[in-house]
């Protein structure tokens, strides 16, 4: 099965990846087929990069380094809580905290309709209508 056509030009994602014996130097890294490269940056010698890819960007070439390290466990300083959002109240903790939402709309609510409720059975005035009140 084949797929969409993947579209190839030359100077379009110019990049090739190279695996196997880089040496690293002072401010030159040894890649294998091409020689040494001076970089801009100063690089550590005791890093040996498993594998790196150049890539052509903005008409600049560009090393990046694929480099394994030993992971670092740390202690957590910070505890975690689980946090649930709904609708009848604001949000809950996994702690078992809850925080109540905003009331506000309720209260307005009850304010409208104590306050519509009379003035429905007014009719209003045909003098009083389009004439500014002072």
């Amino acid at each position: 099965m084949s797929g969409v056509p993947k579209f190839k030009k030359k100077g379009r994602d110019d990049s090739f990846t190279l695996d196997g014996s880089i040496t690293v130097g002072f401010n030159q890294i040894k890649l294998p087929r091409i020689g040494w490269v001076k970089t801009y940056e100063i690089l550590q010698d005791f890093v040996i990069p498993k594998s790196v890819t150049v890539s052509k960007k903005a008409d600049r070439w560009f090393i990046s380094f694929k480099v394994e390290t030993a992971t670092i466990i740390t202690e957590k300083s910070v505890d975690v809580v689980g946090v649930d959002l709904g609708v009848k109240t604001l949000a809950t903790l996994s702690t078992g905290e809850v925080f109540d939402g905003a009331k506000h709309m309720q209260k307005f609510r009850i304010q409208t309709i104590t306050i519509a409720i009379p003035l429905a059975d007014i009719k209003p005035s045909f003098r009083l209508i389009g004439k500014k009140h002072s």
